[in-house]
């Protein structure tokens, strides 16, 4: 028997975001996992959508492109998405685990969102 694969921080899944509404993105996409594992041992995790458009994310500072990481997957991690999701329930599935620099990033961008007292 196989024991199931607990999503870390920084690992790349494949789920399926149906179902949304509004501007949320829809569909089966790629998901980068910011929650560490920890909190993933819940049920749920907070993941940000990876997607080949993220028009809004790129333009406000907010994407993290995955070209030349090194990954299978390519795109940009769409910081304006983040949700929390059970992957378990969304057919959630591995792919890979993408590398630190990536990560650090992802954090330094996301860190003013929810430190801004303005």
């Amino acid at each position: 028997m196989v024991k199931a694969q607990r999503p870390r921080r920084g690992d790349i899944y494949h789920l399926d975001f149906t179902p949304s509404a509004g501007k949320e993105m829809v569909g089966k996409h790629f998901a980068f996992i910011i929650s560490p594992e920890g909190y993933n041992t819940r049920g749920l995790a907070y993941v940000a959508p990876i997607s080949t458009g993220g028009n809004l994310a790129r333009s406000e500072g907010l994407a993290v492109s995955l070209t030349g990481a090194g990954t299978k997957t390519t795109g940009v991690i769409d910081l304006t998405q983040i949700r929390a999701v059970d992957l378990a329930a969304r057919s959630g599935k591995f792919v890979e685990t993408a590398p630190g620099a990536i990560n650090d990033e992802v954090f330094a961008r996301i860190y003013p969102i929810f430190t801004d007292d303005e």
